[in-house]
């Protein structure tokens, strides 16, 4: 823990663990509705049961793509759900059961609504014009050269010379 001078965390601090046991609890949540039978009809008969899933989705969406502040915490959220997401669409051999929403609409729009925004985001930080005069070919090989060039960590030349 980290404590101020007078023995009390800082307000950040606080708020910034709030917001991460927030986002815990909430992939908890959508771990529990991907695991449940006709979560579509589910959601259709009881939409309250995703009301809390959609603030802090909306919430989390807002504080890493539409602010200033830009909210590593809430990216990496969002990323995890994202992951959650798509892993339905990879079969891993494992229990058949845990595939049961791989096709639900819920989780698609979902998805939808983090990639949009995740999708605008993007454009507004990337200098498209830049890029479209960009020779591809020879940034992908100047780049991979570069790559292959630099050692500048232990851990970079372990991967390079030992990982095949």
């Amino acid at each position: 823990m980290i404590f101020r001078k007078n023995g009390y965390k800082s307000r950040a601090k606080i708020r910034k663990q709030v917001v991460a046991r927030k986002y815990t609890q909430t992939e908890q949540q959508l771990n529990a509705l991907i695991k449940l039978e006709e979560l579509d009809e589910r959601i259709q008969a009881q939409p309250w049961m995703v009301n809390e899933f959609e603030v802090v989705l909306d919430k989390a969406i807002a504080a890493a793509y539409q602010s200033t502040t830009n909210s590593t915490l809430a990216q990496h959220f969002l990323h995890r759900l994202l992951y959650r997401i798509n892993r339905l669409k990879l079969f891993w051999y494992d229990n058949l059961q845990h595939y049961t929403n791989e096709r639900s609409i819920y989780l698609h729009l979902c998805r939808e609504k983090i990639e949009t925004a995740w999708q605008q985001w993007e454009l507004a930080h990337i200098d498209v014009l830049t890029l479209q005069t960009l020779d591809v070919q020879k940034s992908l090989l100047e780049w991979a050269n570069c790559d292959r060039n630099s050692r500048d960590t232990e851990q970079e030349d372990y991967l390079q010379q030992e990982m095949t």
